[in-house]
């Protein structure tokens, strides 16, 4: 496909409204099932900036981050099917080790596009007559997108933040320092509270918030209680590091932990009731208030998230597979 090839397609009505579709739902169905990552080559062309912002029905001005999404739902699926290669003794061998590299490398490609990404300026929109209102709930849903994009990488590929931490090596990620977990947390803490800001600038009963499930499951499956900080900390901490995890600590207290699952459960609620698609919602809403009670009874033992179950695992685990968009 050539350079103009995207733009031409995405002019004609028909094919616009068709392409956003398939990217929307490669998007949500990346999470659900494994497939290699060529299944959604045919949409790469449409993660490249046009001169024309063209807005759609689902993606909004969001096509290049769905199709991003998707790519990143398959990068995480491979992910796991790495950690259950190593578990079945498979990590010395020459294959897993190629596949763990190519994970990796599409995992920081995708990790880089995502940063560098700037939402389309306003003269590129296709439509002029929308109000200023919509005009910012798109936006405001397109840094949903990258958010949640960014968080879900940074999860499952800690590495993309420590290059201390081995990607290659399951049990390294099991065993993260307190202050590798207190950094780690942070970040997932800050990304969270940036796609839940976004968020809220978008109505409940907004036809925007038919799209955010996803994004909503993967910013509410990492709302989980901080470490006491009162016990004590490991001698060869330094003073820097204890800082972190205290104010860590103070900013992620349980009112802000409580506040924001509680946005997550009313917004799903209002979707189900808006909408009237409740079997999606309610799945969403179960899927994570499973991973709320894990977190909360301390019954997964891993102290950092990465080492946690994760969204997807529950899914699976509690039959709770559906097409979350």
């Amino acid at each position: 496909m050539d350079g103009k090839a995207p733009e031409k397609a995405l002019a004609n009505t028909d094919h616009h409204f068709l392409i956003g579709a398939m990217a929307y739902w490669e998007a949500c169905m990346a999470f659900v099932v494994d497939q290699p990552k060529n299944v959604v080559q045919y949409l790469y062309p449409f993660s490249r900036p046009t001169e024309i912002t063209y807005i759609h029905m689902f993606a909004g001005i969001s096509l290049p981050l769905f199709v991003t999404l998707a790519r990143v739902g398959i990068c995480v699926r491979q992910n796991k099917v790495l950690r259950n290669m190593a578990a079945l003794g498979w990590r010395d061998k020459d294959a897993y080790q190629s596949f763990a590299s190519e994970v990796l490398q599409d995992a920081v490609a995708l990790e880089q596009w995502a940063v560098d990404y700037h939402l389309p300026a306003d003269e590129t929109f296709d439509t002029k007559s929308l109000g200023s209102s919509t005009y910012h709930q798109l936006k405001a849903f397109a840094h949903m997108c990258k958010f949640s994009i960014l968080l879900e990488l940074l999860r499952n590929f800690p590495s993309l933040l420590d290059s201390e931490v081995d990607h290659a090596k399951p049990s390294q990620t099991n065993n993260l320092s307190v202050s590798q977990t207190t950094r780690l947390d942070r970040w997932y803490f800050d990304l969270s509270g940036a796609i839940l800001k976004h968020a809220k600038d978008i109505p409940e009963g907004s036809t925007c918030g038919l799209y955010q499930t996803i994004l909503l499951i993967i910013c509410g499956s990492v709302l989980r209680p901080s470490k006491d900080t009162r016990t004590s900390f490991p001698k060869d901490m330094r003073a820097n590091e204890k800082l972190e995890a205290q104010v860590l600590s103070t900013l992620a207290r349980q009112d802000e932990l409580d506040e924001r699952r509680a946005f997550v459960r009313r917004r799903l609620q209002t979707n189900c009731a808006s909408f009237g698609l409740r079997q999606v919602y309610s799945r969403a809403e179960l899927l994570l208030e499973d991973v709320w009670r894990e977190f909360d009874s301390g019954s997964n033992e891993a102290d950092n998230l990465p080492s946690n179950r994760h969204w997807i695992d529950v899914m699976t685990e509690l039959k709770l597979e559906t097409f979350f968009g």
